[in-house]
């Protein structure tokens, strides 16, 4: 099964970001991790691969981030149903703890997006 999320580019470096910086934290204490975090951070290795592709990809494009209407441009992400568990997981904790109000919008809109579609 297939979730597709609709992530402004604020949203989509904000993912790729937080997804590089939890796996570059557990990556040195990865044999540490219970079974459900090792499973949890293999999907979110996979998940931080494909966003920083991504993330490369709409830095290197000179599209304008807004639509003619004023709106911001939405940028589509196809995740299979075990990633987008791990990202509605990662974000639950992230809207919670994220201390600057900014981010924590972010991952608030994020969160929301993939509850609605789980």
């Amino acid at each position: 099964m297939k979730i597709e999320l609709e992530l402004t580019t604020p949203q989509f470096v904000y993912l790729s970001a937080a997804f590089h910086s939890y796996c570059e934290f557990n990556k040195p204490k990865f044999h540490t991790l219970s079974g459900q975090q090792k499973a949890i951070y293999t999907i979110s290795q996979a998940v931080a691969d494909k966003l920083y592709t991504r993330t490369r990809g709409l830095s290197r494009q000179p599209s304008p981030s807004k639509t003619k209407k004023g709106k911001p441009k939405l940028h589509k992400l196809t995740l299979i149903y075990h990633e987008a568990r791990a990202v509605s997981v990662y974000m639950c904790e992230a809207k919670d703890i994220e201390p600057d109000e900014f981010f924590r919008a972010l991952a608030n809109n994020i969160y929301s997006q993939l509850d609605q579609k789980l």
